[in-house]
């Protein structure tokens, strides 16, 4: 009897120790999917985020009545390259071409003939060493940098309405972790009248300082009184405008790099209202497609989403600022906030 009683205990107190290991396992599988849910549902803190948006005009004009050494050749890429993330990124490096080759251009056959875009430092210098930029300093949180590129374009009837691609790409330091973006825009070629590569009175110019410069230092260029006209709607049907800092192949972006805009806009509509546009060159605004949205800037006055009602005889204020340097130097460019 005793012998009986002794193993029904055993069996009973290996029952109910089995059951307390079994709820012990229950009660740590679910702490471990609680934990699980909040690292998946959580955001990570301290990650830098590298976002890239090309505001690149749409178009690249030349004359209908010239030939091509007298009519413009390059149009300006230009990039808004951003921190979206909240933590520092550092060591950003940018490129521009085919998305994988740094000057490698995506052909466009025409007429059995193989067009295609260079960087205007090739067809100067023989070098793409310009299509790869480079900022020491970090970018914070929030903060966005202007980038630009001259690009060379063909200017030939052959090629009128024929549209040419490129990607901007780039990648950063997060803290030991590299990220990455890219977007692939194009341009499209448009023949029109009385297209010149230099429109803008030098007699509205200044240059400050007066110079030499040295390699690194900055300098300001700034046109007053440009005269767009009456702004209406063009081939598109888009109420646009554009200014290109370079037009002139001859032009040597191995001496000067650009690395800001700044456009006070007038109309003779608002008048007192100007607008101010940092790091753009092309200007779109019409019903269909809101003009706060297009340009992704910051409004300065009055009511930035009926730019389009404001669009007649325009006049600009420009200047653009650009840095003396040296191959492979890295650059020093404003932030935007």
């Amino acid at each position: 009897m005793s012998t009986i009683s002794r193993n029904s205990f055993s069996l009973a107190h290996m029952r109910a120790r089995g059951v307390r290991q079994i709820a012990l396992l229950l009660i740590m599988a679910s702490a471990l999917l609680v934990a699980l849910y909040f690292a998946a549902t959580l955001p990570v803190a301290g990650a830098g985020v590298l976002t890239i948006t090309s505001n690149t005009g749409p178009f690249a004009v030349f004359d209908s009545n010239k030939p091509a050494d007298q009519s413009p050749g390059v149009f300006t890429a230009e990039a808004q390259v951003c921190n979206t993330g909240d933590a520092p990124l550092t060591d950003v490096l940018l490129y521009i071409g085919d998305g994988t080759t740094v000057g490698e251009f995506p052909d466009t056959t025409v007429g059995g003939t193989v067009y295609e875009l260079m960087l205007l430092d090739e067809v100067v210098n023989g070098d793409v060493s310009d299509g790869t930029r480079y900022f020491s300093n970090s970018l914070a949180p929030g903060d966005c940098v202007g980038v630009f590129w001259q690009v060379d374009y063909p200017n030939v009837a052959a090629v009128n309405g024929q549209s040419f691609g490129f990607t901007i790409w780039g990648e950063a330091d997060a803290d030991g972790t590299t990220v990455t973006d890219s977007e692939t825009d194009s341009i499209i070629t448009r023949s029109t009248i009385s297209a010149s590569a230099n429109k803008i009175n030098p007699l509205n110019r200044t240059v400050t300082p007066a110079g030499p410069y040295d390699i690194g230092e900055q300098l300001e260029i700034c046109y007053t009184n440009v005269n767009f006209g009456v702004i209406g709607a063009g081939e598109s049907g888009a109420n646009d405008f554009w200014f290109q800092p370079v037009g002139d192949t001859a032009f040597n972006p191995d001496s000067l790099t650009l690395v800001s805009t700044e456009v006070t806009l007038y109309t003779d509509k608002c008048t007192n209202d100007p607008y101010v546009f940092t790091d753009i060159t092309y200007f779109r605004a019409d019903r269909r497609r809101n003009a706060a949205r297009r340009l992704g800037q910051r409004r300065c006055g009055g009511m930035f989403a009926k730019l389009a009602d404001c669009f007649g005889t325009v006049l600009l204020h420009v200047c653009c600022h650009w840095q003396r340097r040296q191959r492979s130097q890295s650059l020093s460019a404003s932030v935007q906030r």
